[in-house]
């Protein structure tokens, strides 16, 4: 976790994550861009998921090459979990709750 306020949008990504159900889709989203920091080194401050169907979503990441002049890392994410994953569609809007290893 980082202040994403000190992170410019210097770079794009566009990435494809499938998969078996809403769950399975959101978790494996998330660990891919768990991935996709830790072996770019990169740091993104905004998401936007550019399609979404019930096994596939293709999102584009802007962010920048980490800095440790310019960027705090809080807390080191290593992965996103299925334990009491729970994801819930109110007013056209999905509220999720998911645990992340630390």
């Amino acid at each position: 976790m980082y202040d994403t306020s000190k992170v410019g949008e210097k770079e794009e990504i566009v990435w494809e994550t499938e998969g078996s159900d809403t769950e399975d889709l959101l978790v494996s989203m998330l660990n891919d861009i768990i991935y996709l920091h830790e072996v770019k080194k990169m740091l993104f401050r905004n998401i936007k998921v550019e399609k979404l169907s019930a096994h596939k979503v293709a999102f584009t990441l802007k962010g920048e090459k980490y800095s440790p002049s310019k960027h705090e890392i809080l807390t080191e994410i290593k992965a996103a979990t299925y334990h009491n994953i729970e994801i819930k569609k109110e007013n056209g809007l999905y509220r999720t709750y998911i645990v992340f290893d630390v």
